[in-house]
């Protein structure tokens, strides 16, 4: 009987792959999940409750790549001592199932999806991938130098909070950074306790960790974490409280996603999105009489938003003019009642 060259190689193929989906910990995705959870509270908070589709799925996709590629270059890194930890040793590169090269291969095309879902985003959210990537790689190093290599865990894991709202609205408020703070707090809890697993060998190993560390006040310090972690919780809703009652009082400074209409996400909008914008705005305002519809029209011009007049409208000249800043209120004195409308 003919053997084809597919039955005889196509089990090896498929062992490899396996082996590949181990070292990516596609086996164990609650690594996804603690990634993935603070990326959705920030999606939700900076899309006030209703995200953009597509930024969505962009972080989505990034938060599977990047938790891969992390796990790769952690195991890349540590394949020298993982054989002599009980917890890691049956890991593919320490097994030798998986070879050093294709290791770094493998972790070299994910950082590439990875970078293509960056640039899919606006400019300021891409300055903050640049740092999301540093962590990435710097992680597995600097457990050999500091002693609080969870703290850069834990900001790694955390640093999707400012990318998403960054692409969302363009700016990373202080919420931004209270809820990374809060993430970040979270990590490091929930590593120390990944670490106490592996504390006797990381002493013997030279490995540093947050657990050895604390050493037996651990739970102590622990402890006084949670109690922080709440207290930052409790702040991002006092902070989420106080920015509703703000808008409440002044609908005109409800901020609005420049995401949802800066298609091309290159942090601007070009005549294009922005008549695509103008013209929603308008057929909202079909009820007005002659007189405000003209002072509407005026309001909204692109050459009189586009304030440098490089043909393209930032986010702080569409603020300035749907806040009535102080550049564009002598324009638009005598269409006051047409800027005080929210958009």
């Amino acid at each position: 009987m003919k053997t084809s060259v597919f039955t005889t190689f196509a089990p090896g193929i498929v062992s490899q792959v396996r082996n590949y989906g181990k070292l990516m910990r596609i086996d164990k995705p609650i690594g996804v999940w603690l990634l993935m959870w603070p990326t959705l509270w920030a999606l939700w908070l900076a899309g006030e409750g209703t995200p953009d589709q597509g930024l969505f799925l962009v972080f989505m996709a990034g938060v599977f790549i990047m938790r891969s590629a992390g796990c790769v270059l952690n195991d890349f890194v540590d394949r020298k001592i993982d054989p002599y930890v009980e917890r890691t040793r049956s890991r593919p590169l320490a097994t030798g199932a998986v070879a050093p090269f294709e290791a770094l291969v493998l972790f070299i095309a994910l950082s590439l999806i990875a970078i293509g879902l960056a640039l899919m985003l606006n400019t300021p959210a891409r300055l903050l991938a640049i740092v999301a990537g540093g962590l990435t790689v710097a992680y597995p190093f600097v457990k050999r130098v500091v002693s609080i290599p969870q703290f850069i865990l834990g900001a790694a894991f955390g640093w999707a909070v400012p990318m998403a709202f960054a692409a969302q609205t363009g700016e990373t408020p202080e919420l931004a950074w209270l809820v990374f703070g809060t993430a970040l707090i979270w990590a490091v809890i929930y590593d120390t306790f990944y670490a106490m697993v592996d504390r006797e060998d990381d002493r013997r190993l030279g490995v540093k960790s947050t657990a050895l560390l604390f050493g037996e006040v651990d739970l102590f310090v622990i402890a006084g974490l949670q109690g922080l972690m709440i207290l930052a919780l409790v702040l991002v809703t006092l902070l989420l409280a106080a920015v509703q009652a703000t808008f409440a009082d002044r609908p005109e400074m409800r901020p609005r996603p420049f995401s949802v209409h800066d298609l091309d996400r290159d942090g601007y909008l070009d005549r294009r999105e922005y008549d695509a914008m103008r013209q929603r705005r308008l057929q909202r305002l079909g009820g007005m009489d002659g007189r405000g519809w003209r002072h509407h029209r005026q309001l909204l011009d692109f050459d009189r938003i586009d304030g440098d007049g490089n043909g393209r409208i930032s986010v702080e000249e569409l603020g300035s003019a749907l806040g009535g800043g102080r550049r564009l209120q002598r324009r638009f004195r005598q269409g006051s009642d047409c800027a005080q409308q929210p958009w």
